[in-house]
């Protein structure tokens, strides 16, 4: 069921539909290939029998004091032109109540998601207008999170699948390509999911203490 907390918002336009700050907070908690990083207190991810990984959202309110906002592995690179293969199941218990607007500036219409996601390496190094085409968000496939049950997608490496930081496809011009095609061909990045919804695909996500839960299960994720 589809439950939001009110939340007043200011009247602002945000330039670009995409954001990440999975770094925000700079706490992590690890597991053996896959990491969860967020804010506050989060659970870390899990390994059950027959899945990939599993990891249950944060529990929070709508100030973001709790988030999960990615869950990440290495990577040795891929070649562009080959895709991602992703089965995920989503569970609930209870009736959670899922939030993801944790700031005033998030007024877009977008649902809550779980976003395949892919960063170079030390993406966060250097000046800032050179980070923007380090980090690349799916636009062809994500994991819906307030619809519980099985998604099987596929989303393609190639340039038109994919935007930036700054909400720019890969096959913008000729920079964002040599970005897009370095980060899928980069040894040792990072390769899965980010939390969030609205104006940011990366800001985090948690549901509301007492509501209900809410676990994804990765069932297969592979680049072929």
């Amino acid at each position: 069921m589809r439950k939001l907390l009110p939340l007043i918002m200011m009247a602002v336009f945000v330039v670009g539909q995409v954001g990440l700050d999975a770094q925000r907070g700079k706490k992590a908690s690890t597991a053996p290939a896959w990491r969860v990083l967020g804010v506050g207190t989060f659970p870390a991810a899990t390994f059950p029998s027959g899945e990939v990984v599993s990891v249950r959202l944060a529990e929070g309110d709508v100030s973001g004091n709790n988030s999960t906002n990615s869950l990440t592995r290495l990577w040795s690179g891929a070649q562009v032109g080959q895709s991602l293969y992703i089965t995920a199941r989503v569970v609930y218990t209870g009736d959670p109540i899922i939030n993801f607007r944790f700031e005033q500036s998030n007024t877009c219409e977008r649902d809550p998601t779980m976003r395949p996601y892919m960063e170079q390496r030390g993406y966060f190094r250097g000046k800032d207008d050179k980070k923007e085409h380090k980090r690349w968000w799916s636009r062809a496939g994500t994991v819906e999170l307030f619809e519980d049950g099985t998604v099987t997608f596929m989303v393609p490496l190639t340039a038109e699948s994919w935007s930036s930081l700054h909400g720019k496809f890969g096959d913008f011009n000729a920079e964002s390509r040599d970005g897009f095609r370095r980060t899928v061909e980069g040894k040792w990045g990072r390769i899965g999911f980010t939390g969030g919804g609205g104006c940011f695909f990366g800001h985090g996500v948690n549901t509301e203490p007492g509501s209900g839960t809410v676990t994804i299960h990765v069932l297969n994720f592979e680049v072929r």
